[in-house]
């Protein structure tokens, strides 16, 4: 998760960024857009929110997926691919890793 506090124009620059591009989000796109390269936005985004880029995006990704899979009946393959995943057995992985239940064993859970 988030070690550090959370802080800083990058910071908030790439949230707001990820809240509109995480399915198909990319740091050379948010470097250009802030006119930095990709090594030294790479490193203030770990500085200013203990995570790298990669990381946010898949927190952001899971965040919308467990509200997809707690508000909708889409099919959990269609919440994976919906935010970005076209690997789903790689998705399934990480989300049992992380939350100890699959997608679906997630949605029952939470509508029991």
């Amino acid at each position: 998760g988030l070690t550090k506090p959370f802080g800083g124009r990058i910071a908030r620059k790439t949230m707001r960024y990820l809240d509109g591009h995480y399915v198909n989000a990319r740091l050379t796109q948010l470097a250009s857009q802030e006119n930095m390269s990709v090594c030294a936005l790479s490193r203030l985004i770990k500085q200013q929110t203990g995570a790298t880029f990669k990381e946010l995006v898949q927190i952001k990704r899971f965040s919308v997926a467990l509200r997809l899979l707690r508000t909708t009946s889409l099919p959990v393959s269609d919440v994976i691919s919906s935010v970005g995943y076209d690997n789903t057995s790689y998705f399934h992985r990480q989300f049992k890793a992380k939350y100890g239940m699959s997608p679906a064993e997630y949605r029952r859970a939470y509508n029991a």
